[in-house]
């Protein structure tokens, strides 16, 4: 066997693609070598609906949560109330925290 030189892997390129903030959009955004920070959403409109779904989520997590606190439910009334809940709370997961700062609990 021949001494050959061995072959030094080159380091795989960093990503110039990242994928929209918004998980419901399958778009996949470009960094551009310009100045300004990178974008988070494809667009405006992808944004808006983001913080929108964000928020609804919001919303049906604290009447789940006040339905918890405030009525006397059965154990099955509650065992399903509980169950939207951690589905809810699961859902709004998805969504990173440039979608979920528009929401307010208090709403």
């Amino acid at each position: 066997m021949l001494d050959s030189p061995q072959k030094v892997r080159e380091p795989a390129p960093i990503p110039q693609t990242r994928a929209c903030d918004n998980p419901d959009c399958a778009k996949r955004l470009r960094w551009s070598s310009g100045r300004g920070r990178p974008p988070l959403y494809c667009s405006n409109t992808c944004r808006k609906r983001a913080v929108s779904v964000a928020r609804k989520l919001a919303r049906a997590i604290h009447a789940s949560q006040r339905q918890l606190l405030e009525e006397s439910l059965t154990y099955r009334a509650e065992r399903e109330v509980r169950g939207n809940l951690a589905r809810l709370e699961w859902l709004l997961s998805m969504y990173p925290v440039s979608a979920r700062s528009g929401t307010r609990e208090d709403q």
